[in-house]
């Protein structure tokens, strides 16, 4: 057997469920942060802070909403029309130090995103990954506290969700291509319930 377990890196969060409830199947709710599109339609910012930094600042904190979301909801397809989730890689090349740079230095992917909602008028709420889940250890943020690290991991846990049962925007490039968790991503958003 290989020493690659999809369970061991939660790609999978729901496959051992079964036995732990007695055989019968629960899919426990989410809880996610998203930004609210209308915010994001409006802006005239280039870029974004981190979650922790829209929470904190008095005039971004109503950017951000919280949602408990099921997978069962996921699979009916409750959430595509109202729901974005963005797959995207960090942007980060010829930054001084990629692991801790903000993931859009140049409003690239900002602006993409702006492109998209202004043609979908429907889309409420987006997941971005920068925005939406607590950042530790990047410039310009403050650190996050054990029970954000926490809420991070269990997130990130459950992240396929969010690929699975909302909308999907793929902001494409050539490394993209060459990354296993975005072509998980996107091969998450290519599938049917």
């Amino acid at each position: 057997m290989s020493s690659f377990d999809l369970q061991t890196f939660s790609l999978r969060p729901w496959a051992g469920l079964s036995a732990a409830c007695g055989n019968k199947v629960v899919h426990p709710r989410v809880k996610y942060y998203f930004v609210r599109a209308d915010k994001l339609r409006d802006t005239t910012a280039t870029t974004l802070p981190a979650l922790q930094t829209m929470l904190a600042d008095a005039t971004m904190r109503d950017w951000i909403i919280e949602i408990e979301m099921s997978f069962d909801d996921a699979c009916r397809g409750k959430y595509v029309d109202e729901y974005l989730a963005c797959s995207h890689r960090w942007l980060t090349d010829g930054t001084a130090n990629p692991r801790r740079a903000p993931p859009d230095p140049k409003g690239v992917q900002l602006a993409a995103i702006k492109e998209h909602l202004a043609a979908r008028p429907k889309i409420k709420y987006v997941w971005l990954d920068w925005c939406c889940m607590w950042q530790g250890d990047k410039e310009g943020q403050r650190d996050i506290t054990v029970d954000e690290k926490a809420e991070f991991g269990r997130m990130l846990g459950d992240v396929n969700m969010l690929y699975l049962g909302c909308q999907v925007l793929v902001l494409l490039d050539l490394s993209y291509l060459s990354r296993f968790w975005t072509m998980y991503e996107g091969w998450l958003s290519r599938q049917q319930p």
